[in-house]
């Protein structure tokens, strides 16, 4: 009947909607939910208004939606970022209340310990890499004492230990790959070309030092282990260079093999930085 109300049923259907009714679906209920799952025509081809520059999460499947980009919704007029793994939408600013503040301020006080600790870890590096520096001299050079002066020469061939100097070059160069490995994925923002001028800086401060000290204390022998300590710094300079180029695919190697698929999403950003899709992360539903 026209006028008997409708009790939240779906309405009845006729030939003159037909068209109208398949095209809106079968409840405007339905409709509704639809529309808030999916972005309309025109907000799917506007130009998004910016990204989401920060680590947020999706609430339904964990994704992170950083990079992501933020439109404006109609109706609203709400800056809203689309999670593109389970299609929720999220608000692209965020509330500010004193619980926020605070948490902005215990960020920035976070960071600035994170600063300090990578450094601190650069810069405890060189002391191995000296070591191996030091070692390597001692390796393929015999030091003896004739009237109170110190003389420095080659070892002979039989008195090396190849299995040392093996040894010793191996870890020069895994240490020369953690230098910019660290940097790789702490400053993940830095141009590709920053990387390899790292490689080339960051071994070179133990092997100045030692040149200045040979050059001041044992002048005589500085030119017997400056090949040695030239080798050395080729060496960690090469392994800091196959960090530049493959740090970050070995990383995402370590994080694959290692962590959880929705745990990965706090790393995405090793992703996004080289322009790779971000690795999915199960939804709730297909997690229980």
């Amino acid at each position: 009947m026209a006028g008997e109300p409708n009790h939240g049923r779906c309405p009845p259907v006729t030939e003159a909607d037909r068209v109208e009714s398949a095209r809106a679906g079968p409840c405007a209920a339905r409709e509704a939910e639809r529309s808030l799952q999916a972005p309309s025509d025109s907000a799917r081809a506007a130009p998004p208004l910016g990204f989401v520059e920060l680590d947020r999460y999706c609430e339904e499947c964990g994704r992170n939606l950083y990079a992501q980009p933020v439109n404006r919704e109609e109706g609203t007029a709400l800056l809203v970022a689309r999670c593109p793994e389970c299609g929720r939408h999220h608000a692209a600013a965020q509330t500010s209340t004193i619980a926020v503040v605070w948490l902005k301020r215990s960020t920035s006080i976070a960071v600035l310990f994170w600063m300090i600790a990578v450094i601190a870890a650069l810069m405890i590096s060189w002391i191995p890499l000296a070591a191996m520096q030091s070692e390597m001299i001692d390796t393929f050079t015999t030091e003896s004492r004739r009237d109170n002066i110190h003389t420095r020469a080659y070892r002979e061939p039989d008195d090396i230990v190849w299995e040392v100097a093996a040894l010793l070059t191996t870890l020069t160069a895994l240490i020369g790959f953690f230098q910019v490995f660290v940097l790789m994925v702490t400053a993940h923002h830095w141009r590709r070309w920053a990387y390899f001028i790292a490689a080339f800086a960051l071994p070179a401060a133990p092997c100045v030092f030692f040149m200045l000290g040979f050059w001041y204390s044992e002048r005589d022998h500085f030119a017997m282990v400056l090949p040695f300590l030239l080798g050395m710094y080729g060496v960690a300079v090469a392994g800091a260079l196959l960090a530049a180029a493959f740090g970050r695919v070995f990383g995402r190697l370590l994080i694959r093999a290692l962590i959880p698929p929705r745990s990965r999403q706090v790393l995405a950003f090793l992703w996004v930085a080289d322009g790779k899709p971000v690795p999915q992360a199960r939804s709730r539903q297909a997690g229980g």
